[in-house]
């Protein structure tokens, strides 16, 4: 499987010493990114795949409802990940607020 490719002056994007949060939040958002695609690829595999072998018919995944376990599943796994996502970010203001601009006390 070929990972995508993305533009390198995206990858690249420099920021001004007085910019780290959006430095920070860039390369964030482009390894969120890069992950959504891969994981994007390796589903359309699995249904590919299923299809193929005769377990699902194409848009079955599409028209599926998951019960009550499942959704609370998905949900504590989904606020357990967006916790992980930004953790160090809510640190980080946290801290910017205790000392100031530039980092300064007071």
């Amino acid at each position: 499987m070929n990972e995508p490719t993305f533009s390198s002056r995206v990858g690249e994007a420099q920021f001004a010493e007085s910019e780290p949060l959006a430095e920070r939040l860039t390369h964030m958002l482009i390894a969120v990114a890069t992950e959504l695609a891969v994981t994007h690829e390796r589903v359309d595999t699995l249904e590919r795949l299923l299809h193929e072998a005769g377990v699902i018919e194409p848009g079955r995944i599409d028209s599926f409802a998951p019960d009550e376990d499942a959704e609370t599943a998905r949900r504590e796994w989904r606020e357990r990940f967006l916790d992980k996502l930004f953790e160090h970010l809510q640190a980080e203001i946290v801290a910017a607020k205790e000392t100031g601009p530039a980092g300064k006390t007071g």
